[in-house]
């Protein structure tokens, strides 16, 4: 007798619980790497922000755009951003980098936000709708891609990218699922995350 179809919820829960445990260590180390940026970007100079602040907001200025150009923005400077983590996924410092300068500059420009408007609710406001879907993009992004540097760098000294490439497929399917977070995210980042901002 063939056994009867594992359920959808079932299937689910196998998926993300071997995406855990396969990506488990990459996971821990990119988690590691954006809370520290977090603590580290509350002791960045004010100034040194508004610098960076400043070239941020000149490539991308809403004011000069119309909402679709926005969002195609936005879209393609994370989308860009992933890329390069997955090509340089086997130089392995570079997505703990990546992750911990994003946790950095999360906290820096809260830190100054707050300080200027005196309104924790307006920077949680800016960062939150489509912060928390685009960070979690870009750390799952960040695992795979750290992980499957892993496997290739382990791969071309031991047993050959050929022996790898079935890991190697699951490491890119879930990068996969991290990137399809980026463009919802920008969507909600043009469209929500000013009106929300507006009511604060």
């Amino acid at each position: 007798m063939t056994e009867p179809p594992t359920p959808l919820i079932e299937q689910e829960q196998t998926i993300t619980h071997a995406f855990i445990f396969k990506l488990r260590y990459s996971i821990i180390v990119i988690l590691a790497a954006f809370i520290l940026g977090l603590i580290i970007g509350t002791l960045i100079p004010s100034s040194l922000v508004e610098q960076i602040m400043g070239v941020i907001v000149e490539d991308i200025d809403p004011g000069q755009y119309s909402s679709l150009a926005t969002f195609w923005l936005l879209l393609t400077n994370n989308l860009r951003v992933c890329l390069i983590s997955l090509v340089l996924a086997p130089i392995l410092i570079f997505e703990p980098l990546i992750t911990f300068t994003n946790g950095a500059l999360i906290t820096a420009v809260g830190v100054l936000t707050i300080a200027k408007t005196g309104s924790i609710g307006l920077f949680l406001a800016g960062i939150l709708p489509h912060g928390i879907l685009e960070m979690a993009g870009i750390i799952t992004c960040a695992a795979a891609a750290l992980s499957l540097g892993i496997t290739f760098d382990v791969a071309i000294f031991t047993k050959g990218l050929k022996a790898a490439w079935p890991e190697m497929i699951f490491q890119l399917k879930v990068f996969l699922a991290g990137v399809l977070a980026i463009p919802l995210a920008a969507l909600i980042e043009t469209y929500i995350t000013p009106w929300v901002m507006e009511m604060i």
